[in-house]
């Protein structure tokens, strides 16, 4: 039986030995303009064992078993191939570079902001006279961007942001308000008596730096995803305030039990409020920035972007001195702070170097 078994074995061995006689194959190794590589690995696919290289002319030999058909032919900085040799054993191969994956790169972005600003003051807001009122504004800017990676970039800039926005103040009457004891131009005590219907139109431009930190979220389509947070520091370059409407202000002398009006040396009149003029404030502001939305590829180095933006004043504007005789400070009878905060729609054009 063991010899039967031996037998057997010793068949199989030579009946493979038989059918899988070694052949000769022979080529030449070149770049893309023709010239020789020395050094090139050229080894059976998955049998290190059949391996060779290259000789300074580019050229090889491999002696490979007949089952062999596929030869891996490989160099540092080339891309790999693999070559059927089923029915060639000559054959003349051209090595490419390896593409370079570029993970780090500069964009310049350009985008505008349709935004709807508003200013808001708690003291503003639950009174029950004054109300604020934001106005369709915009903004320009123009960003350098660098990304470290395919996902999360920086990006600094510069723009202009112009915002207008309104208080009102409706049939204004503070007859039975709590209001200060005032002392006149002749030493004698009165309360001032307001009465008003004012529209006063604010108009803030201001110079930006923005610093943003950058995400992008690709996909394999031609739609991908920003997400963009940062912190804008704004230079005033304007602020101007128009009035609209009228007052009538009386003086009511408890001393003398008397009501005063038509006295213009008083200032107890009615004006017709037609003013426009510039107002004092803050020169300076930081503001938190948020926007998150879509970019859609245009062309080979064109992205179109779209998306909603926030931004919220870190700082309040700082006005501290009545504008007119009838705005909030006279009439409620603090300064209050006010901060600003923005919200709306951000288009943008970026292109990719």
């Amino acid at each position: 039986m063991k010899k039967i078994v031996a037998i057997l074995i010793l068949t199989i061995l030579l009946s493979n030995y038989v059918l899988s006689q070694d052949r000769m194959v022979q080529g030449k190794v070149t770049n893309k303009w023709g010239r020789p590589i020395a050094g090139v690995s050229v080894m059976a696919k998955r049998i290190s064992a059949y391996s060779t290289i290259t000789d300074v002319d580019g050229r090889f030999l491999i002696m490979v078993p007949d089952f062999v058909e596929v030869l891996v032919i490989s160099f540092i900085g080339m891309e790999t191939i693999e070559i059927n040799i089923a029915n060639n054993n000559d054959i003349n191969i051209k090595l490419k570079r390896k593409k370079k994956l570029k993970n780090s790169y500069f964009s310049i972005e350009g985008d505008f902001a349709i935004v709807y600003s508003e200013i808001y003051s708690s003291d503003i807001f639950n009174d029950d006279y004054w109300s604020a009122k934001g106005n369709p504004s915009g903004n320009l800017r123009l960003i350098l961007n660098y990304f470290f990676n395919k996902n999360y970039g920086i990006g600094v800039g510069l723009g202009l942001s112009v915002y207008y926005n309104e208080l009102s103040l409706t049939k204004f009457d503070n007859t039975n308000l709590t209001k200060p004891l005032l002392v006149d131009k002749d030493g004698d005590r009165y309360y001032r008596i307001i009465r008003a219907t004012i529209v006063e139109k604010n108009q803030i431009v201001y110079l930006d730096m923005p610093i943003i930190f950058k995400m992008r979220f690709n996909t394999k389509g031609k739609v991908n995803y920003y997400l963009n947070l940062g912190v804008e520091a704004s230079y005033l370059s304007q602020a101007e305030y128009e009035t609209i409407g009228e007052t009538t202000h009386t003086g009511e002398y408890p001393d003398y039990n008397v009501l005063l009006s038509n006295l213009d040396d008083y200032g107890f009149n009615t004006v017709t409020e037609t003013e426009t003029s510039k107002y004092s404030m803050r020169e300076y502001n930081f503001s938190g920035y948020f926007s998150a939305g879509v970019i859609l590829s245009l062309k080979k180095r064109f992205k179109l972007k779209i998306g909603p933006n926030i931004k919220y004043s870190l700082l309040p504007i700082k006005y501290e001195t009545a504008k007119h005789r009838d705005d909030y400070i006279n009439t409620i009878y603090k300064t209050t702070e006010i901060t600003t905060r923005f919200w709306g729609l951000n288009f943008g054009l970026i292109y990719k170097f």
